[in-house]
């Protein structure tokens, strides 16, 4: 709804929330964002507005332009392009390579939850844009039950030749779900053109 509004010339003024308004208001530029439940900035916003009409409409514009991003046919054109190095990439046979964990930790406090693993491929010439990584996290079995935590990670080579280095950074409530203290075992996943391989990590 946001970026169908800004496509009919109507001018955004969004709080910053997660998700979605930065993807589509550049601050100052095409709307303007405001810190979450800042009340007091938005109308400091509001007010600049009424009283510099010539600005608001530059923003305007600006914003129409910004949301044609977001077109039917944008987001179509884009879609087939995924689609289209989808069905290319099925021709092709996955890579075969060796992923061997180096060393591994998990750094658990009551507020964050990372996990970082250093590794080396063998057996595939990549970048690390091509590479995509996970780690999970496995706590032990208590009354039938086990925590299984699993998080997207980043991906960079290290200064060590033929070392790179994974870093996963857990969702905010995620550290609640282990208590201080708890023993896990951490698992990297690593994605190389449709080849996938997993090792554990090492302390």
């Amino acid at each position: 709804m946001l970026a169908e509004g800004m496509s009919r010339g109507s001018l955004p003024l969004s709080y910053d929330i997660p998700y979605g308004p930065a993807d589509v208001i550049t601050d100052g530029v095409s709307g303007f964002l405001v810190p979450p439940g800042d009340v007091v900035a938005l109308g400091e916003r509001i007010r600049d507005l009424v009283e510099h009409p010539d600005r608001a409409a530059s923003l305007r514009r600006a914003a129409a332009t910004a949301a044609a991003r977001f077109s039917e046919e944008a987001v179509l054109r884009r879609w087939a392009e995924v689609l289209h190095r989808a069905r290319a990439r099925r021709g092709r046979p996955a890579p075969a390579f060796d992923l061997t964990v180096r060393s591994g930790e998990v750094s658990h406090t009551a507020a964050a939850l990372t996990a970082v693993a250093d590794f080396a491929i063998r057996g595939a010439d990549v970048r690390p844009a091509e590479v995509t990584a996970a780690i999970a996290l496995h706590g032990p079995e208590d009354a039938g039950s086990c925590v299984e935590l699993r998080a997207a990670a980043t991906v960079r080579r290290t200064l060590r030749h033929g070392i790179w280095r994974a870093r996963a950074e857990f969702p905010a409530g995620a550290a609640r779900w282990l208590t201080a203290g708890t023993p896990v075992t951490g698992e990297l996943e690593l994605r190389i053109d449709g080849a996938v391989r997993r090792a554990l990590l090492e302390p």
